[in-house]
């Protein structure tokens, strides 16, 4: 059953330079999860969930479990 979640799920330990500024840290994460998705071939949701699709959700009564909200997959 395809439910847009990758097959496998593997972990990478980056090392952090902590004297480097925010938009440096910032900016290599950025790159270094852009090059992981493109290895992977994983393509992420192109949007976040936002307050008018929460709202519609929520008179239709398709409100998400908390878990897929906040990634907590147990």
């Amino acid at each position: 059953m395809a439910t847009g979640v990758p097959e496998f799920r593997e972990v990478a330990w980056r090392a952090c330079d902590l004297a480097a500024t925010d938009e440096q840290i910032l900016d290599d994460f950025k790159s270094v999860l852009s090059e992981y998705r493109e290895i992977s071939k994983y393509n992420p949701p192109l949007k976040n969930f936002t307050p008018k699709k929460m709202k519609e959700w929520y008179e239709k009564k398709l409100l998400p479990s908390e878990h897929l909200i906040s990634g907590n997959l147990l």
